[in-house]
């Protein structure tokens, strides 16, 4: 199996391959930094405890409800 996915965590430039102590060649920041690497899995894990906490469900309803709000309102002029 491959290395894991590597991305810095300002630009989000794909640093697999980019060897340890060097800098990302996007932004500059450091490839050791262990707070500008994001492993591809706990950014997966990190979406679906976000997804658990229902935060993003009832906005994603809100911003439905008020799109087809607009749309209706629109349709109606």
């Amino acid at each position: 199996m491959g290395e894991l996915e590597r991305r810095c965590l300002r630009c989000r430039y794909d640093l697999r391959g980019i060897a340890p102590g060097s800098t990302c060649p996007e932004c500059g920041t450091r490839a050791d930094d262990p707070g500008s690497l994001l492993n591809a899995r706990v950014r997966v894990v990190r979406g679906l405890r976000r997804l658990e906490s229902g935060l993003l469900l009832p906005l994603a309803i809100l911003v439905c409800a008020a799109l087809l709000v607009l749309i209706a309102t629109a349709l109606m002029m």
